[in-house]
């Protein structure tokens, strides 16, 4: 986890192991998302899968549709992390669009 995403609960300081646990929920989360979809999963499968509990899963994220938004920004910034954005961007929005469009991290999803 980075350090901009460091845990921050009022009644508990955070820990490394804190940390691995909640990297591991949104680990098993993600898989188990993919395989099942958003309805298919469930809290418990992710807690089994695990090896955690419920009440760590619940601390961490509250629900599972903050789980599921925890487990879509984590990978979203994974995402971001591995494009190389400049900064002489172009105020014409088409400009733009082609400078990220040829970025070749960004050109591998294009779609024909």
């Amino acid at each position: 986890m980075s350090e901009n995403n460091k845990l921050n609960f009022p009644c508990c300081p955070p820990t490394s192991r804190g940390e691995q646990r909640r990297d591991a929920f949104l680990q098993a989360a993600r898989i188990i998302f993919l395989e099942k979809g958003y309805a298919g999963t469930s809290i418990d499968e992710v807690v089994q899968r695990t090896g955690g509990s419920k009440a760590s899963v619940y601390k961490y994220f509250g629900n599972k549709e903050c789980l599921f938004a925890a487990m879509f920004t984590e990978r979203c910034q994974a995402f971001l992390a591995q494009l190389e954005i400049t900064n002489d961007l172009s105020s014409d929005l088409e400009e733009t669009l082609n400078l990220f469009a040829d970025d070749p991290v960004i050109g591998k999803y294009r779609f024909s």
